[in-house]
C-alpha cells in the first residue's frame, strides 16, 4: 500500500503547480515576444526599403488578436506587403510553441511558409535507451536540417524533411516570390 495519502498527493501537486505558475512570468514573456515581432517587422521593412521608397511596394502594419493558453488574448500586429495586385501577409502565430520562441506565417496567393524564432542549434530530440543488462545510451538528433548558427529568425520548410534557412534580405525576398508564384 502506498505511503502517500490522497490528501498529501493533492497538496503536493497543488504546490508544484503554484510554484510553476510563479516561475512563469506571462507579462515578461509577452513583452519579449512583442519586441521580437517588432524587430522582425523592422528588418522586413528594411529589406524592402528600396521598393517602398520607389512606390513599387507598400507595407502596412495591421492589428490582430492572438490567443495563447498561457498568455490569454492579446493584441499584436501583422504585416501586409502589397506588390502589384498581390498581397503577402506576415501573421504572427504565437510564442508558446514547442521547439521555438515564436512563429509567424508568411502567406501569399499560392502558399504559406513558416518563419520561426530559433535558438542556436535549433530544436533537437534526445533519446536515452537503458536496460538492466547494458549501460544507458543517449543520442541527440536535430529536428531541422540546415545551419542554425545563431539565435534568430529562420524560414522553415514543412516536414518530413524540414530545413531551416536564416532569414535575411535575400531569403525574405525569395520567400515572397515562393508564396506568390505558381
Amino acid at each position: 500500500m502506498p505511503s502517500t495519502t490522497f490528501d498529501d498527493f493533492v497538496q503536493e501537486r497543488t504546490a508544484r503547480a503554484r510554484e510553476s505558475a510563479e516561475a512563469f512570468n506571462g507579462k515578461e514573456t509577452l513583452d519579449t515576444w512583442l519586441r521580437e515581432l517588432d524587430a522582425l517587422y523592422r528588418d522586413m521593412e528594411r529589406y524592402l526599403k528600396t521598393y517602398t521608397d520607389s512606390g513599387q511596394i507598400t507595407i502596412e502594419r495591421r492589428p490582430v488578436q492572438l490567443t495563447e493558453e498561457l498568455l490569454g488574448t492579446y493584441d499584436a500586429e501583422a504585416l501586409g506587403v502589397s506588390i502589384g495586385n498581390d498581397e503577402v501577409i506576415v501573421r504572427p502565430v504565437g510564442t508558446m510553441l514547442i521547439g521555438s520562441h515564436g512563429r509567424v506565417d508568411l502567406s501569399g496567393p499560392r502558399r504559406t511558409l513558416r518563419i520561426v524564432l530559433l535558438e542556436k542549434d535549433g530544436p533537437a530530440m534526445k533519446i536515452t535507451v537503458s536496460g538492466t543488462s547494458r549501460p544507458s545510451e543517449t543520442s541527440t538528433r536535430s529536428l531541422l536540417h540546415g545551419e542554425i548558427d545563431h539565435r534568430g529568425w529562420y524560414v522553415v520548410t514543412q516536414p518530413p524533411v524540414a530545413t531551416a534557412t536564416a532569414l535575411d534580405e535575400d531569403s525574405f525576398r525569395d520567400a515572397i516570390v515562393d508564396v506568390s508564384s505558381g
